[in-house]
């Protein structure tokens, strides 16, 4: 299968999530219950629209004492500058609470977003909320939070479980209003003609769920033969 090239990442940004997810599942290549996120893990940023990206992982935790928080960011930013573009960063909480861990405001984001990244996915919070719209970084967490705590990266570019849905570096990341999923690499060449080819078919359903014939029109979409 070919690769992906700029002009199929600007198409995913034009195409919803769960309509993406829809078209994997076309593929057959993993469970349709496994490559997403729960619900847990929420838009924070809804109307920045849709977010695509390739991976750069992190374990990050601002609940316990550390001295690697110099090095370790280093090696994150090193890590965005070397990925492919764009760049989604996918930090994982570890330590003492980390529902409350917070890498994400508005300083690091602007810095990130510098240097190719264009969201973020974690199962921590972030902070900063208005000015990550103002300056258009997407973000989806487990929620937001006031204090950012005592920030630390722990490991870079390892793989994590986000919100059930398992993340290596350089996995291409699509995300909405609707959730996070990730787009398996045996189809990357073939999703964005596979999910325009879904979007037509649904339109058809719904051309024919608005015809003056329904509920007659609609009967071949289900394999209905009669109406109960």
């Amino acid at each position: 299968m070919r690769q992906m090239t700029t002009g199929d990442i600007e198409a995913l940004k034009s195409i919803d999530t769960p309509t993406v997810s829809n078209a994997i599942e076309g593929f057959n290549v993993r469970s349709d219950i496994e490559g997403a996120t729960g619900p847990e893990i929420r838009c924070i940023t809804p109307e920045l629209g849709i977010m695509v990206g390739y991976a750069v992982t992190a374990t990050a935790d601002t609940t316990s004492p550390s001295t690697t928080k110099e090095r370790a960011f280093q090696d994150l930013l090193q890590a965005i500058m070397d990925s492919p573009k764009p760049v989604i960063v996918v930090l994982k909480s570890e330590g003492l609470m980390p529902a409350r861990t917070c890498i994400i405001g508005e300083v690091i984001s602007r810095t990130m977003q510098k240097m190719g990244a264009v969201g973020v996915v974690t199962d921590g919070c972030v902070r900063d909320v208005q000015p990550l719209r103002s300056i258009g970084f997407h973000a989806f967490a487990l929620g937001t939070i006031a204090s950012h705590g005592i920030p630390s990266l722990r490991k870079v570019n390892v793989p994590i479980d986000i919100g059930g849905m398992v993340v290596e570096p350089g996995d291409l990341i699509h995300g909405d209003e609707n959730g996070v999923v990730k787009v398996p690499a045996k189809c990357h060449g073939e999703i964005v003609e596979k999910a325009r080819q879904i979007l037509a078919e649904e339109k058809a359903i719904f051309d024919s769920v608005e015809s003056p014939d329904f509920p007659d029109s609609i009967k071949h979409v289900f394999g209905v033969e009669q109406w109960r």
